[in-house]
């Protein structure tokens, strides 16, 4: 996975495309998760060699080699990045 098709998933999660100005509806799946839990994070599994790749280019590299995984927030969800471990 690259940045690129994070975010675009991302983008498309959040409904990016039909915002307008402040507001955007909100993802029906979205506000599922929201339901369980304020804290809902939005969790990828990656192999190792996936995962170094994608940590080197959202500049997590140090934070991920060190715990395995790394958080950031995109737009207005919690993103978590798990290695995979074999």
């Amino acid at each position: 996975m690259s940045k690129a098709e994070l975010f675009e998933f991302l983008d498309y999660w959040s409904q990016q495309d039909q915002s307008d100005g402040d507001s955007k509806p909100i993802n029906p799946y979205h506000l599922g998760g929201y339901m369980l839990s304020p804290g809902f994070h939005l969790k990828w599994y990656l192999e190792e060699p996936a995962f170094l790749a994608l940590a080197k280019e959202l500049d997590y590299e140090t934070e991920a080699k060190e715990s395995g995984k790394f958080l950031f927030e995109y737009s207005d969800q919690h993103v978590e990045i798990e290695m995979t471990r074999k």
